[in-house]
């Protein structure tokens, strides 16, 4: 994906690809705004939430949801500190 394609994404995988744009490092316009190691958190929960939608849970599984529930707040953390750099980035500007 190169610069010059880079919009706010529309239709079925929207959501993928601004977490995937949310991790390009952009030189000359922004450092990454999210890690890979946050960014692969959030997919994981981007992908169960995508089987809570479109399968209206049929395939939902207890041990899955207790390891998502359990990392939840490590992704919480990952999360609010990737921002918190990105802000810092902006105040700069």
């Amino acid at each position: 994906m190169g610069y010059s394609h880079l919009s706010l994404p529309v239709g079925s995988s929207s959501h993928q690809e601004l977490l995937e744009q949310m991790g390009l490092d952009l030189p000359q316009v922004r450092p990454v705004v999210l890690q890979e190691k946050t960014l692969e958190q959030l997919q994981e929960y981007r992908g169960f939430r995508h089987v809570a939608v479109h399968r209206y849970g049929f395939e939902l599984k207890l041990d899955r949801i207790q390891e998502l529930v359990i990392s939840l707040p490590d992704c919480y953390h990952n999360f609010s500190e990737d921002l918190q750099t990105f802000c810092r980035f902006l105040q700069q500007l």
